[in-house]
């Protein structure tokens, strides 16, 4: 973007002509259409529809490492995530992603890596003083909420 990104870095190595194509989705976050774009920003680009489910899976946490065991503690949960659905919680401390331990962030992402859409995965938490397991469904469908439901 505005001429920082690879034709900065290819500069001092290359002496032809170089150009950028960047996508951009045609949404904002409102949904309302994006109409330009500032001429420096790209010599070209693509717009691409919003994105209505990633190509694979993802939990949908968010976790930081804490500093009195290293371990990884969930911080945020998505609405609708598969997470949320299998009922992870805030504050609850990852030990096990399908028997292997969850050593860092590193080790949750090769686990996630591994699994598709369909699929499910068996995570260990820590929630309070109990080890719970949780089967969490990787599944695209949101849960049906009682508004959903009620109509016809």
């Amino acid at each position: 973007q505005y001429g920082l990104g690879i034709e900065r870095q290819i500069k001092p190595w290359f002496t032809g002509k170089v150009a950028s194509v960047i996508p951009l989705s045609v949404e904002d976050e409102k949904k309302a259409p994006v109409r330009s774009v500032q001429a420096s920003f790209a010599n070209f680009v693509w717009g691409i529809p919003a994105e209505s489910a990633p190509l694979y899976p993802d939990l949908g946490i968010s976790t930081r490492t804490r500093e009195q065991d290293k371990q990884l503690e969930i911080i945020d949960v998505e609405k609708d995530s598969p997470a949320a659905r299998a009922g992870l919680q805030v504050q609850e401390v990852l030990l096990t992603f399908d028997g292997t331990p969850i050593v860092d962030r590193e080790t949750l992402s090769r686990s996630m890596a591994g699994k598709r859409w369909g699929d499910a995965a068996v995570l260990t938490v820590r929630r309070a003083d109990a080890t719970v397991p949780i089967t969490v469904l990787l599944r695209r469908e949101r849960a049906a909420t009682p508004e959903a439901a009620a109509k016809p």
